[in-house]
């Protein structure tokens, strides 16, 4: 057997591949458990986050401003208008007909407390909208962004699937009251929030936050974890075939090279003994 043979072969050798086998599929379930506890952690510290915020922000309105008016404005346009009209929601026409309302100053009062506690977190975004149910629709009524190509307009809608608009509609006000779903404009997000006058009106503070920022942490994790995990896999192999061949591979070798001897000399009818004497 040539010595590359001899070596691959090895019972050290053997013993490495073996702890690195199963350090690799140990070191993948931990990874895997891992990342699941982190995504779930993850995402339930963003709906915190956006709930905790769309309930202050919620404080903060009713106290400044009366939005009922505003809101029943609104709605009152919003629902006049047939199907073919709303449709053509962000043209100059649909937007000339709640041009009245963005004069109000209680639009401006509630836009600047939206934008204060936009500007002072990481969400995507926090507005006041309202769920109606007749049109499966969130129509908006006043938008913490002040970008003039990001905002969302009084009267201007999103579709809702039902699904998520009962959820809203039909919350018993515990626990965090959240809603994920795949938007056409705006991709996964993260919609929390609270009704505006604890009422069953449909009018909520919402928040949304970005399932974009979640992947980004989610692929920042797997790579820190994996990298620390193959080291980890590394060193641990190094120590564990470096004890092994220290507490069994030697010792094995020696009684190997003793009884080769001891084999040799009775071939060669030879009288040298204490082979195995000196182990």
């Amino acid at each position: 057997m040539k010595q590359l043979e001899r070596k691959r072969n090895s019972l050290s050798a053997k013993i490495f591949r073996s702890t690195l086998l199963g350090s690799v599929i140990l070191g993948l379930v931990a990874m895997a458990v891992g990342f699941g506890l982190y995504t779930y952690a993850l995402m339930q510290q963003y709906i915190s986050q956006a709930f905790n915020l769309s309930r202050n922000a919620k404080a903060i309105v009713e106290k400044v401003a009366d939005a009922q008016d505003l809101v029943s404005e609104t709605m009152s346009i919003y629902r006049s208008l047939s199907d073919e009209e709303r449709s053509t929601q962000g043209s100059d026409e649909y937007q000339s007909r709640f041009e009245e309302i963005t004069r109000k100053e209680e639009y401006e009062t509630i836009r600047s407390v939206l934008y204060d506690f936009l500007e002072s977190s990481d969400v995507y975004a926090v507005y006041l909208a309202v769920y109606d149910k007749d049109t499966s629709a969130m129509v908006y009524i006043a938008d913490g962004e002040y970008d003039e190509n990001a905002v969302s307009l009084p009267g201007e809608w999103s579709h809702v699937e039902m699904k998520g608009l009962e959820k809203f509609l039909n919350w018993d006000g515990t626990g965090r009251l959240y809603d994920i779903g795949n938007t056409q404009d705006y991709g996964w997000l993260c919609t929390s929030g609270v009704p505006l006058y604890n009422s069953n009106d449909g009018v909520f503070v919402l928040t949304d936050v970005s399932l974009a920022n979640v992947i980004a942490g989610m692929n920042n994790f797997v790579l820190q974890y994996f990298i620390a995990i193959l080291i980890v896999i590394i060193v641990f192999c190094c120590l564990m075939t470096r004890s092994f061949n220290k507490k069994v591979t030697k010792p094995v070798n020696a009684i190997a090279g003793a009884a080769e001897e001891y084999v040799q000399d009775k071939l060669e009818n030879s009288e040298q003994s204490g082979h195995f004497e000196k182990l």
